[in-house]
């Protein structure tokens, strides 16, 4: 099987290859910007079967380049070879590639290179400097530099990296080991950019036992390293529909659709339309803000969109409404399902380009844990109801603010965590990350949030975009 060939299919027999220790290995190499602590709860519960890479590859889009290199940095090249991918062309792309964060591999080398007595020493460092009170972690290094992390006491961003807390720890600790000695010569004393073109200096090993690869080995290495394509985005209609307000029907013929309690006013909601209002204005893209629509007339704005976006690179579709699975509710209470609206927005003159659909409402009534009471936060959605979602179509991409059955939680004054986490990661970072990246970052962000009684929250992604959305820089 050529390396073009990969299928995300095939992480799941990867995984079964690599031994606990590896899989760790992996998993701070590949989560430790984005979602450390995500993956340190996973690791910490022992949740090895949640299919890590098949996790990350599912929201990056690189992840095929971005996994060897991980697997090459942890010298797994027997897991490489098995994904047919010849051996000197592994070690090659591997000593080439800088995909993987500096600060993460050159950390990851100190779990290397440290002798068990200093790897002990080094985790009861970090156990002091960092609130492990109610932390319980094996002796694996890794575990415990994902932990500083999670703390600020590292930092580790495509920005820059902090190492100065294994540099404190190299001032009041006796090292003795050179290669140790050499290695910690390479971490930069406070906030710094590690330089990437030296990347070969983080996997020396591999360049000395190189084998020069062939012209054809070489094509796949390009293969492995060509970015995907752009769609373009200088020119997005965008529309923003938002449901404040809410009333019964009087359509006798639609009230078996109604939901069983009330929808109650949404308040706060207007923070999230303004925010993407001037996001979007902020781009220069052409924006429309509908209140209050019935369903029929969301059905018909929808519509209308798609037609004259064919002026447009593009269309995304803001719903900020009272929800359930699948589904949300117009102001007059009946329920529209995503699945027509995706119909709606997979029209001729859309072909190729990207639609975006951005939803901020609940996909069910449980919150994340049980909540019995809320204060100053409400829910987007009725108690029940037994509809479903759609299908999915290409060059999708839907955006949900929480998994199917579960609540969204909206503060009456401040708007969404959802709406708002994801306007500030796409100012914050539209310069240097594609919109998927984005949207793991607001996934990583929203899920550390924590309401009243401890609820939590966690938004779903779906894409099959075929290439990278970027914001206008």
């Amino acid at each position: 099987m050529e390396s073009r060939n990969i299928a995300i299919q095939d992480l799941k027999f990867l995984e079964e290859d690599l031994l606990p220790d590896e899989l760790i290995s992996i998993a701070f190499l590949l989560f430790g910007t984005e979602r450390p602590k995500w993956v340190l709860e996973k690791l910490k519960e022992k949740q090895i079967e949640i299919s890590l890479l098949e996790n990350y590859a599912n929201y990056h889009d690189n992840w095929k380049s971005t996994i060897i290199e991980a697997l090459g940095t942890i010298k797994a090249f027997e897991c490489i070879q098995n994904l047919g991918i010849p051996l000197p062309m592994a070690r090659e792309f591997v000593r080439k590639s800088s995909l993987l964060n500096p600060g993460l591999k050159l950390l990851y080398q100190l779990c290397e290179a440290c002798p068990k007595t200093l790897n002990d020493q080094l985790i009861n460092f970090i156990k002091d400097e960092c609130d492990s009170s109610t932390l319980t972690l094996e002796d694996q290094l890794e575990l415990h530099l994902l932990h500083a992390i999670t703390e600020d006491k590292i930092k580790v961003t495509s920005a820059g990296c902090d190492l100065s807390l294994i540099k404190k720890f190299e001032s009041t600790t006796t090292i003795e080991d050179p290669s140790v000695l050499e290695l910690l010569k390479k971490f930069p004393t406070k906030l710094n950019t590690l330089d990437t073109s030296a990347n070969g200096d983080f996997n020396s090993t591999n360049r000395e036992q190189s084998i020069p690869a062939t012209r054809s080995e070489q094509n796949d290495v390009q293969t492995l390293t060509n970015p995907l394509d752009n769609y373009r985005t200088k020119k997005m209609f965008a529309l923003i529909i938002n449901q404040q307000h809410f009333r019964k029907t009087t359509n006798i013929e639609l009230m078996n659709l109604l939901p069983k309690d009330i929808l109650t006013e949404r308040n706060g909601t207007v923070k999230d339309m303004e925010a993407l209002k001037k996001l979007f204005e902020d781009f220069k893209y052409h924006v429309v803000v509908k209140n209050d629509l019935t369903h029929v007339e969301i059905i018909k704005e929808v519509d209308k969109a798609s037609k004259q976006s064919s002026k447009y690179d593009g269309l995304i579709v803001c719903v900020l409404s009272h929800g359930h699975e699948g589904l949300f509710y117009g102001s007059d209470s009946v329920p529209v399902f995503v699945r027509d609206i995706k119909a709606n927005m997979s029209s001729k003159v859309l072909l190729n380009k990207p639609k975006i659909l951005l939803i901020q409402a609940c996909q069910g009534d449980n919150l994340q844990p049980t909540v019995k009471k809320i204060i100053q936060t409400e829910l987007d959605g009725p108690n029940q109801s037994n509809l479903i979602s759609g299908s999915t179509r290409a060059d999708f991409l839907i955006f949900w603010s929480t998994i199917e059955g579960f609540a969204s939680v909206r503060h009456v004054e401040n708007g969404s965590w959802f709406i708002q986490e994801l306007v500030k990661k796409v100012s914050e970072l539209h310069k240097s990350q594609h919109l998927m990246d984005i949207c793991t970052s607001v996934i990583n962000e929203v899920s550390m949030k924590r309401g009243y009684r401890d609820q939590c929250m966690l938004p779903k992604l779906e894409s099959t975009f075929t290439k990278n959305f970027r914001f206008p820089a």
